[in-house]
């Protein structure tokens, strides 16, 4: 029942490039073993605007591979989302595409490292235009849907309070105005703590 311009406008995510690498045996993780991981942080135009991040276990399905991962931190594309769709737009702004780009090459030189190359067989990837908008994926950093602000388009005001309707609150990452050069648990977590000091203290005045 809300109505509001803006809900499901606005949606953003760090777009992502992979790398699969058939990793030696002796390195397989066991199935009950959680897949380490590691980032490596990049610049290409703002501090921090890449980030690398590496899995030794892509899949359960898949034992044995490994995953090298790059994405841009820093985006300006935006997607939407409705009732039965999810169209994240990824790279449709040529900034974005850059900064994929510079970090898909920045790839291309990490995995030809002698201490890469030692964990296994890298496995085949297409660096084109083509190549790269093919395997462009997300980074599970959905944010922007209910975009905070006090503009027409705005979705709530900086309580995290729904405009126009009474005592709704929406407090997740979709209230972020743009996604953050940095994962979003935290940032979710830091917004989460103040609004609900916040609700605390309104409901303490009545």
């Amino acid at each position: 029942g809300v109505d509001l311009a803006g809900v499901g406008e606005g949606l953003q995510d760090h777009p992502s490039f992979p790398v699969t690498i058939r990793l030696h045996e002796h390195l397989w993780l066991d199935p009950a073993t959680p897949a380490v991981t590691a980032l490596l942080r990049r610049t290409f135009r703002r501090p921090n605007d890449l980030q690398v991040l590496a899995m030794d276990d892509a899949s359960p399905d898949m034992p044995g591979l490994g995953v090298l991962m790059v994405a841009a931190m820093k985006c300006t594309s935006r997607g939407v989302v409705t009732a039965d769709t999810i169209d994240f737009r990824m790279l449709s702004t040529a900034a974005d595409a850059d900064t994929l780009d510079a970090g898909v090459q920045e790839l291309a030189r990490l995995v030809e490292q002698p201490a890469v190359q030692a964990l296994g067989e890298v496995l085949p990837f297409d660096m084109s235009e083509q190549g790269v908008l093919a395997a462009v994926g997300d980074y599970v950093h959905a944010v922007g849907t209910c975009r905070m602000g006090v503009d027409d388009d705005a979705v709530v005001d900086p309580w995290c309070r729904v405009h126009q309707h009474e005592r709704l609150w929406v407090c997740d990452a979709s209230v972020m105005p743009t996604v953050p050069r940095a994962n979003t648990h935290w940032p979710t977590m830091m917004i989460a703590e103040r609004i609900s000091e916040r609700i605390d203290a309104e409901l303490a005045e009545r």
